[in-house]
């Protein structure tokens, strides 16, 4: 069985939209970090629910007019969508 070119493009293309959120999340993570004393920093080697709530809170407080926030989002769910449209070009949900 040959594998379906359509469901490897959209299998890529998610990875790529979350590497990429990754990228704008490090620069969030240094942005926020610059401007915190040491002993509060913000890790950035494990992400969960209230570290990542804490972080965009921060950022937004710091930098009001600051959009890497939305673009991270935006890739993040357009990864997601992605990922559900590659399984379903490969017959996942037949």
């Amino acid at each position: 069985m040959r594998p379906n070119v359509t469901s490897i493009v959209l299998g890529s293309i998610p990875v790529l939209c979350y590497f990429t959120s990754g990228f704008f999340r490090r620069r969030i993570i240094v942005g926020v970090n610059r401007s915190l004393p040491v002993d509060q920093q913000i890790p950035d080697w494990w992400m969960y629910t209230e570290k990542y709530t804490k972080l965009r809170r921060e950022y937004k407080r710091r930098y009001p007019l600051g959009r890497v926030h939305i673009i991270e989002l935006a890739l993040q769910i357009s990864g997601a969508i992605l990922f559900f449209l590659a399984v379903a070009a490969a017959g996942f949900f037949r």
